[in-house]
């Protein structure tokens, strides 16, 4: 803590010695009025109106890139990022900004991103200084010590967007460090070398930190224009690259079987020629991902060091890699960007290996159909895709390479919630919707369990069942839901309410159309299928050949005949589970409320032959 008891204690002291006017702080005005004179003065601030700025960024492992940034009073921005094997433009025209992401697609933006635009607009007009430029709020939150300087405080929050805290130091009153929270991710900036351009002092060397320091990103300035003349052309909507992909067929789509496991999306993926690989589609991944190991084996080595975040609480390093000729049946896309992860914790719980990712890459060039009846997923050219069926059409918004929809829970609680084919839950609800509306509180039988796992771990969280989901006229009732507990990663997000996953979507064949911001649902025969949750109580992995309990839900049927987690499932009904699929495993698990299983578990060194009723949990 920065405020330590004995420190309050001589405060209280002080207070009732000399009163509390002789110690105020100096106050707000009195801050900001020394901070821009420090900063060069008021006439030279409002003097700043357009300008140009130029940085080298050092990402750790070697990565160096540039940066730039393209300013034009009083509201359109430009913002250049060239990491060499990622490239992103960022536009905003006064009214509407853009994005091409590092596959040279352009779309909206909105949200979160289009927040952070509006935020860094604010802080080029000094917004917090000269309140008539732009709209917002300043406050003073006192003193904070921070390595030995005991720093004024100050928080602005420009309009519509979170609040920045900029800490300034009481001699030089320049901002030594910022700190924002962007939704999941809590940003600290450090800002030194100050130098004068133009009467103004800048900040020539930045370092980023979002958690962990191993992965701080470097800038340094390397050259600023004031007041250039700026060029209407560079606020336009950005045009996207020339289509880089080729149906070898001819046609104008291509038809991929897919294996639906456990409600994930399993494709064939063929990268330079290789050997085919189980790639996941999942419309909730911001960029492809390629499994660490694999990207070796295929002799491909992954630059920079990144911090990433997924579902879960930790972070886990990331690299950039291109990949070239990615294949599926055929289609060929010439490149991507994507990351190299480390999958294989993952494969336990998918009973598979998981080599791979493929998400807004392929949802952004194509029209995506996906007929989780047949299993069958279709990819057409989006000029030429017309469509004749007789589903609802849904409004999307993208907001960081996601689809977003509003729902309605329980018939009275609407949330923003991202389309998420990657999740294998039907309904996860993020920690701060739970919260809100008191669902834990709320919800009728609950039990402890996992609610779902990915990069960064497993989720907290209680499962139990909603009265239903509301997604325009398409009422679900009693939907396995995922309360989540987190306190970070992507469940602990204030943004975004939940994610409705694959048991809900494969009611429907679904068609996502990015370029016209649609998703069509069609249901299917499974549409009123009752959804399920496992009845035997226990949470199985398979590895090579192996199928361990990794976790047993208290008071369940394996509970109370003594299955323990570690504890090895050799046979089920009479079948080694060697010789079955971890889904089938699963199925035989959710066969019904009575039905009779007989298991043979490994357990501290004995066979043991253990027989439970299945039954429902919740």
């Amino acid at each position: 803590m920065f405020f330590k008891r004995s420190w309050a204690l001589a405060m209280i002291i002080l207070f009732l010695l000399f009163g509390w006017q002789s110690l105020r702080a100096q106050n707000l005005e009195e801050i900001l009025k020394k901070h821009t004179e420090a900063l060069g003065g008021e006439k030279a601030l409002k003097a700043r109106r357009n300008s140009m700025t130029e940085y080298d960024i050092i990402v750790p492992g070697g990565l160096i890139g540039k940066y730039k940034s393209h300013f034009k009073y009083p509201n359109k921005l430009r913002q250049e990022t060239d990491l060499k094997v990622m490239k992103s433009l960022t536009v905003y025209d006064g009214q509407k900004g853009w994005i091409k992401d590092p596959n040279g697609q352009v779309r909206e933006l909105a949200g979160m991103e289009l927040e952070d635009v509006k935020s860094e607009i604010y802080f080029n007009l000094y917004g917090y200084l000269f309140p008539e430029r732009a709209k917002g709020e300043v406050k003073y939150l006192g003193r904070e010590e921070v390595w030995g300087v005991s720093y004024h405080v100050i928080q602005a929050t420009p309009e519509g967007v979170e609040p920045v805290k900029m800490f300034i130091n009481p001699e030089t009153y320049l901002i030594d460090k910022t700190v924002s929270k962007q939704d999941i991710e809590i940003i600290t900036n450090y800002l030194s070398d100050y130098q004068e351009f133009g009467g103004i002092k800048v900040a020539a060397s930045l370092i980023t930190n979002t958690g962990d320091t191993t992965y701080d990103i470097k800038a340094k300035l390397i050259n600023i224009e004031l007041n250039p003349q700026l060029s209407e052309d560079l606020f336009r909507i950005p045009l996207p690259q020339e289509k880089d992909y080729e149906f070898l067929s001819g046609k104008s789509f291509v038809e991929i079987p897919f294996v639906l496991n456990s409600n994930h999306i399993h494709i064939p993926v063929v990268i330079g020629g290789a050997k085919a690989l189980n790639f996941l589609l999942d419309s909730g991944a911001s960029i492809p991902i390629l499994d660490t190991q694999t990207a070796k084996d295929l002799g491909l080595e992954g630059v920079g060091k990144f911090e990433g975040r997924g579902v879960g609480e930790a972070t886990q390093e990331v690299n950039l890699i291109t990949l070239q000729k990615i294949r599926m049946d055929d289609l060929v896309i010439d490149s991507i960007t994507a990351a190299t992860v480390d999958l294989k914790p993952l494969n336990k719980y998918e009973g598979m290996p998981l080599e791979g990712v493929l998400g807004y890459d392929i949802f952004s060039r194509f029209v995506v159909k996906i007929d989780y009846a047949d299993q069958k997923l279709t990819l057409y050219e989006p000029s030429t895709f017309e469509y004749k069926g007789e589903g609802e059409s849904f409004s999307i918004t993208l907001e960081n390479n996601h689809p977003h929809i509003k729902a309605i829970i329980n018939g009275q609680y609407e949330g923003n919630f991202v389309i998420d084919c990657g999740a294998r839950s039907s309904l996860s609800l993020h920690t701060p919707f739970v919260q809100k509306h008191d669902l834990l509180a709320k919800a009728g039988k609950k039990i402890d369990a996992f609610s779902g796992i990915g990069i960064g771990g497993k989720v907290k969280g209680k499962i139990t069942r909603m009265k239903s989901i509301q997604m325009g006229s398409f009422r679900i009732s009693a939907p396995v839901t995922a309360l989540a507990s987190s306190e970070k990663g992507g469940f602990s997000s204030e943004k975004i309410d939940g994610n409705i996953g694959g048991g809900i979507l494969k009611r429907f064949t679904v068609i996502f159309d990015y370029p016209k911001k649609l998703m069509i649902l069609e249901p299917n025969l499974n549409f009123d299928y009752e959804d399920e949750f496992d009845m035997a109580g226990l949470w199985l992995t398979q590895e090579n050949d192996t199928t361990r309990v990794d976790y047993v839900i208290k008071d369940s049927p394996a509970y109370r005949v003594g299955i323990k987690e570690g504890d090895l499932v050799l046979e089920i009904n009479g079948q080694q589970t060697k010789d079955l699929l971890l889904r089938d495993i699963r199925r035989i698990l959710m066969a019904g409320g009575g039905t009779k299983v007989s298991l043979i578990i490994h357990s501290q060194g004995e066979e043991k032959r253990m027989d439970l009723t299945l039954e429902k949990l919740i």
